[in-house]
């Protein structure tokens, strides 16, 4: 339960603080100027932070400490763009991932902003389980997470890949990036760095941490299927986020800024999962897909409610033509007649699906 804390505003605005001045703020800027001329009506203000003429740069880290805070707020500890309001807050927020949270709740706090969202990796941080919850403890205050780091989420644009990667870029001893996945000595090739596995496949051939249309280029075009294959993601383990490796809830901001209510949820086969007031089990059988009823509902099925999909959640057909009932205790079987990656049940905005060839 959030606390409900905050000052009232009649203000749709958002604050988006992210931990890297590189690709994060590259992307989230792109997609902000998208949203503006696409939904100009949307928010009053979307901020992306931090740009380079935000970054508060420290004046002279050794001035005397026994100075009196209130009355030189310059001579405060600082996060990113904000001033703590004293030395005691920042010893409680100053490690990283709480930080970030930390400066999300004073932008809207002090500037009015009724929604916040800090962008962070999980990297090698210490403070993993703090941030999150001081989060849930904030009204309005989310996080948009990558594990093991943002690239992560420009991958789930081409392909589902369980792999845990260990770096963003690999870099040679004088900390370097070696750009792998284009033949440089040392090269990866994609195995442990996702900057890696990006060139290598071709994917985005051309990346860097400052590449400048990665939004536009790259990701808009392969939107839907990035959505779902985090949504994939997230339902291969349970257990804090913070410990999972891969992991990404970026999607989550990027539908509502702009605008997507759908909702995108993985449900393993054969194992029961509650539907409209029922329970189902989808079972892949000799040349056919089955649907068990276990509940204590009938489940109606029609052309606009059960689909087969293919590679990348392209829509093939319906799995019905007519409409026809699965009573409690039933079992339907639907032969495939080519290949299926996935079943999709729709229940409203609430997207299932089925991963056929995976337990």
């Amino acid at each position: 339960m959030r606390n409900n804390k905050k000052r009232s505003t009649n203000k749709n605005n958002i604050i988006i603080l992210c931990e890297g001045t590189d690709t994060e703020f590259n992307y989230f800027t792109e997609l902000k100027k998208y949203v503006e001329q696409t939904a100009p009506e949307r928010f009053l203000n979307i901020k992306v932070v931090p740009g380079q003429s935000e970054i508060i740069k420290s004046k002279n880290p050794k001035r005397n400490k026994k100075r009196k805070l209130k009355e030189d707020t310059e001579t405060l500890p600082h996060y990113w763009c904000l001033y703590e309001r004293s030395e005691e807050e920042y010893e409680i927020y100053k490690r990283q991932p709480t930080r970030y949270i930390r400066e999300v709740q004073l932008y809207m706090e002090d500037y009015g902003f009724t929604e916040g969202w800090a962008v962070f990796d999980k990297d090698v941080h210490p403070d993993h389980e703090f941030a999150f919850q001081l989060a849930d403890a904030l009204t309005n205050v989310h996080i948009a997470f990558s594990s093991y780091c943002f690239e992560e989420w420009l991958l789930a644009h081409f392909e589902k890949n369980t792999h845990a990667f260990s770096h963003s870029e690999c870099t040679s001893e004088d900390n370097k990036t070696l750009m792998c996945g284009t033949g440089v000595e040392n090269d990866c090739k994609g195995e442990l760095c996702l900057g890696g596995r990006l060139r290598e496949k071709n994917f985005i051939p051309d990346y860097a941490k400052n590449h400048k249309s990665l939004f536009h280029s790259y990701t808009l075009p392969n939107l839907n299927q990035a959505i779902i294959n985090a949504a994939w993601l997230r339902h291969l383990e349970d257990g804090p986020v913070y410990n999972r490796n891969p992991y990404s809830n970026i999607d989550n901001l990027v539908s509502h800024l702009l605008g997507n209510e759908d909702i995108h949820e993985w449900r393993r086969r054969d194992i029961p999962f509650a539907l409209e007031g029922t329970v189902l089990v989808v079972s892949l059988v000799e040349n056919g897909i089955s649907i068990e009823n276990v509940g204590s509902r009938s489940f109606v099925i029609n052309n606009q409610n059960l689909f087969l999909c293919g590679k990348n959640y392209e829509i093939l057909n319906s799995i019905s033509d007519s409409v026809m009932m699965i009573n409690k205790d039933e079992k339907q079987t639907f032969p495939l007649e080519h290949p299926v990656d996935s079943l999709l049940i729709k229940e409203g905005n609430r997207h299932f699906h089925i991963d056929i060839n995976t337990q």
